[in-house]
């Protein structure tokens, strides 16, 4: 049985999303998972058995305007306010196809056994998120399919999975085969083979995976309420190696960055405007490298936080196609590997919550 869990996530501030993204994603491919779900039903984990992930990011948004509106008068009559809530729940196994949806292209194009990954990240319910829509006013207004409700309103799933504890299974071997086969660098490549072959139970395989309009703001509960329940873990899990499998001394993170194709040309200033046009198409979540390289964009603005704590790092190319917004017309979308000490995490959500508040 799982042990009753906290309360780890305060009521945020609302959010909002950009015009531009409400425009897109209904031409999108992750149109399935952004479009307006009708509201889940009533938590399985609100009760008083579990600890409770509670709390909920409000939010209004203006409704999808017609693409054939001739003009702003137009538009504005055809716009409506719908109200909606980000949750954070436990992961549970009707939101497989949602997170599943989200690792799409977590290994780039390799062929790996994405299932059976999800569905270790959600048979992990005591450290672990799925972030869902949770609209007002009832389904009346919604044709509704009970088995894919949970699905379509999957927005974010987090999670951090041991290296050590899952090393026998396929979806982890498989992800750590991966880590390594991309690594060129043979130096830092040694250091990986020491860290995930002998130091494997001390690692921890941080997974943050979400939609692109996912709401900004909501990274701080997001990132916060993970970091706490792998705390609460080391005390409450029900034996003793699984409390030592939430003791982490590393975290390892797999994402993707955008690299300028040629670094030494075009100003300081024009990267930052580049990158800024990124930032505002992409719901507030990139990042221009004020850490480090201005030469790297963020596709998540935590990464930069990351990359700027890491103690092993390394880009590699990626295979599969991936388009580059016309901003970043010169730059590359690359893969990124981190490592973090794990006591460098409240360097990270303190770093964290200055730029999501700055």
């Amino acid at each position: 049985m799982p042990t009753e869990k906290r309360r780890r996530i305060d009521r945020a501030t609302n959010l909002g999303f950009s015009p531009f993204l409400r425009s897109m994603s209904r031409m999108t491919p992750h149109q399935k998972h952004l479009k307006r779900s009708p509201p889940p039903k009533p938590s399985p984990y609100g009760d008083s058995t579990r600890r409770q992930k509670s709390g909920k990011e409000e939010v209004e948004e203006e409704s999808f305007v017609s693409s054939s509106s001739s003009s702003s008068d137009e538009e504005e009559k055809d716009e409506t306010m719908l109200q909606f809530d980000i949750a954070f729940s436990d992961p549970k196994q009707s939101h497989f196809h949602g997170v599943k949806f989200l690792l799409n292209n977590y290994l780039d194009s390799k062929l790996w056994d994405m299932s059976g990954f999800a569905d270790l990240i959600l048979e992990q319910t005591t450290v672990g998120s799925v972030a869902k829509t949770e609209f007002e006013g009832g389904n009346d207004n919604y044709d509704t399919d009970d088995d894919d409700e949970d699905d379509d309103s999957v927005l974010a799933v987090i999670s951090v999975l041991n290296f050590g504890r899952y090393e026998t299974h396929k979806s982890v071997k498989e992800v750590m085969e991966y880590v390594l086969g991309v690594c060129k660098d043979d130096a830092v490549r040694v250091k990986l083979d020491l860290l995930l072959k002998k130091e494997a139970k001390d690692v921890g395989l941080l997974v943050c995976e979400r939609a692109w309009n996912f709401p900004y703001d909501a990274l701080v509960p997001l990132y916060t309420g993970l970091f706490d329940e792998i705390g609460w873990a080391t005390e409450d899990e029900p034996t003793q190696e699984f409390r030592e499998s939430f003791r982490f001394k590393y975290y390892l993170i797999i994402t993707k960055i955008y690299m300028n194709n040629n670094p030494t040309g075009g100003s300081h200033k024009q990267k930052r405007k580049a990158a800024s046009k990124l930032k505002k198409n992409q719901s507030d979540q990139s990042s221009s490298g004020s850490f480090e390289d201005d030469s790297i964009v963020y596709a998540k603005v935590e990464d930069e936080i990351f990359h700027k704590l890491s103690t092993i790092n390394f880009t590699f190319d990626l295979h599969s196609g991936h388009r580059v917004p016309p901003e970043l017309k010169n730059f590359k979308k690359m893969g990124l590997v981190v490592v973090i000490d794990s006591n460098k995490v409240p360097d990270f959500k303190r770093d964290l919550k200055h730029l999501i508040e700055s």
